[in-house]
């Protein structure tokens, strides 16, 4: 069982826990009765997992955000920032340090 600031939400092709307002994963029935599971939905590097059962997936999910209930929260509180049409968490934006040096611009 999930704590309680976790909530299942119905999505196209299955449901997708959110923590808050923010997706943190979905579930997708497959046509051979299998599942999908993404536990990253809105993070670069997606990862995925396939299980036998729709059930199987859920219990998966479950136990996965127990697991990762400190870090989930965690994270909840930084800035998003829209990028090209997809949602990424960023840290809080800083300065930059670097070793080498930038390159001149093109002039036309």
């Amino acid at each position: 069982m999930c704590p309680i600031e976790f909530q299942w939400r119905p999505e196209l092709g299955g449901h997708a826990l959110y923590f808050e307002s923010r997706k943190i994963a979905t579930l997708t029935a497959l046509e051979d009765g299998r599942c999908r599971v993404n536990t990253r939905p809105d993070r670069r590097g997606q990862r995925y997992a396939f299980f036998a059962t729709y059930a199987t997936g859920r219990r998966y999910v479950e136990t996965w955000a127990c697991k990762w209930e400190e870090q989930i929260k965690a994270e909840g509180s930084e800035p998003m920032m829209l990028y090209g049409g997809c949602t990424m968490r960023t840290p809080a934006l800083g300065t930059v340090e670097t070793t080498h040096r930038r390159r001149a611009r093109h002039r036309r």
